[in-house]
């Protein structure tokens, strides 16, 4: 695939500094001793959420953000993907390698943007690292996403459908289709258009510009590349929700162009996106080197899975929808999370709507789980939707056990938010499988106040690293990190 350096289309929008941990901590907005890594200094964006982190295999941290502009709102909104990275305990410059620049990056809500939101990072045993993320086109989101993969089957294979129509809702509008990056009419005669690895439209070869527009809508005289995720292209992907996922083998300098996954979207699904966080490589047992990126999908009730890669990300799979316990459901599954067993058991957290945070094991890689049910072990307060949770696995041994540590609001509703340290004990089922119980043995409170989404990280020092969203809602996520003394006592 192409490479494509990081903040292409962002090299003359916005200009960055270099900050030390010292530096942020004495000049930045700080909760209780945190970090405000992302800003608007640092992203020219006064809103940020959805955290991400992941150690990379060499240490660095990798930090991702949706930089929302103008809004907290989620998608339909103008939000690019920023990525900050930590290496020798220095913060990297901001870059976005998820941008889209129909509208301007200035402050102002707009609901007619192409968006990318909810970013997930893994990493493979060969060191590609994958960024996925839930992509919205012009004026959509997941609460007005119509149901459909936004792909035709031609020939028995699947391609991305595009329409000239304004109306990009009613799917018999679309009577063309992209293959190898040339567009096609519906009796598969080429036109004379085509798109780069990033959806940009071309025309006998030269790359067609869209007049860059203000928050209220207005022309502010630059052009961008047009892009067949914008409102003004003249070919346009039909109003559903998409997957990207791009990859990067030189630690981030570089990234591949997107590959779209929506040949896995089912069309019944008004919605397939990413449990935003961390994904999972296993790395024991029968599939060890599979990449696992949680997901989950809104359709017949909000349920989680996974998508997988068996090649290092060449292709993907899509693995079943978790079931709900009819004993102990834990209301919904969603948003979710994965860790690996000590046997390479893969076992699934999700945010729940009944008080408690639902769990699961699949015992085949991630394709099928047993029913969700509740961790007992795992209150979190809920105002009837839940709340995204962050788990990982803990390279060191707690109290001689292995360990898992979870973040959550404890509530009531989104506040007090809270670190648990789980050790993990092993025991013989009726039928003499190998089962795991987690004894949810240590509790510190992060703060008492606001406390939304989050993301752990392991530090390469076995430091446990958290970002989480706090008040002001929408423009505040704090960086803290803590040892495991700390985390015990």
């Amino acid at each position: 695939m192409k490479k494509k350096v990081l903040a292409l289309f962002l090299s003359s929008v916005f200009s960055f500094s270099v900050f030390s941990n010292l530096a942020f901590a004495s000049t930045q907005n700080n909760d209780s001793g945190g970090q405000q890594i992302f800003n608007e200094q640092s992203t020219g964006s006064s809103y940020h959420r959805i955290p991400a982190m992941y150690t990379l295999a060499d240490g660095t941290v990798f930090a991702t953000i949706d930089a929302r502009f103008g809004s907290e709102a989620d998608s339909p909104n103008n939000i690019d993907i920023a990525l900050m990275t930590l290496k020798d305990n220095v913060w990297s410059e901001a870059t976005f390698p998820y941008y889209f620049g129909d509208y301007s990056n200035d402050s102002g809500r707009t609901s007619n943007s192409a968006s990318f939101i909810d970013t997930n990072i893994v990493q493979g045993l060969d060191g590609k690292i994958h960024l996925t993320v839930d992509v919205f086109p012009a004026g959509y989101g997941y609460p007005n996403a119509k149901a459909g993969s936004g792909y035709k089957t031609i020939n028995g294979e699947k391609y991305l459908a595009l329409t000239t129509s304004k109306d990009t809702t009613n799917f018999n509008n679309f009577n063309y289709y992209i293959k190898d990056n040339k567009i096609f009419d519906e009796q598969g005669n080429a036109t004379e258009y085509s798109v780069d690895g990033y959806f940009n439209l071309y025309k006998n070869g030269e790359q067609l510009k869209v007049k860059q527009k203000n928050p209220n809508g207005s022309y502010n005289g630059k052009e961008v590349p047009m892009n067949i995720f914008y409102k003004d292209s003249i070919f346009k992907v039909f109003s559903t929700s998409y997957m990207w996922t791009i990859s990067s083998e030189d630690g981030g300098k570089t990234w591949s162009d997107p590959m779209c996954l929506n040949y896995l979207k089912r069309d019944n699904e008004r919605f397939m996106g990413t449990g935003p966080g961390r994904g999972l490589t296993i790395t024991e047992g029968e599939y060890k080197g599979r990449i696992l990126v949680p997901i989950y999908d809104s359709e017949d009730g909000e349920r989680s899975g996974v998508i997988y890669s068996d090649d290092n990300g060449k292709t993907w799979s899509r693995g079943n929808r978790v079931t709900l316990s009819q004993q102990d459901s834990p209301g919904k599954a969603s948003e979710a999370q994965l860790i690996q067993l000590p046997d390479g058991t893969v076992r699934m957290y999700a945010r729940g709507s009944a008080g408690y945070i639902g769990y699961a094991d699949s015992f085949d890689g991630g394709v099928t789980f047993e029913p969700l049910k509740q961790d007992k072990g795992l209150p979190y307060g809920h105002n009837g939707s839940g709340c995204m949770i962050s788990v990982i696995n803990y390279s060191q041994k707690v109290d001689g056990k292995d360990a898992i540590i979870l973040s959550s609001p404890e509530g009531p509703n989104r506040n007090n938010g809270i670190i648990r340290v789980g050790l993990i004990d092993e025991y013989k089922d009726s039928e003499g499988k190998t089962r795991y119980n987690v004894d949810w043995k240590y509790k510190e409170q992060v703060n008492s106040g606001e406390f939304q989404y989050s993301c752990l990280t392991e530090l390469p020092n076995n430091d446990i690293a958290i970002m989480y969203e706090t008040a002001p809602r929408g423009s505040k996520s704090i960086y803290k990190t803590y040892t495991l003394e700390q985390l015990k006592n």
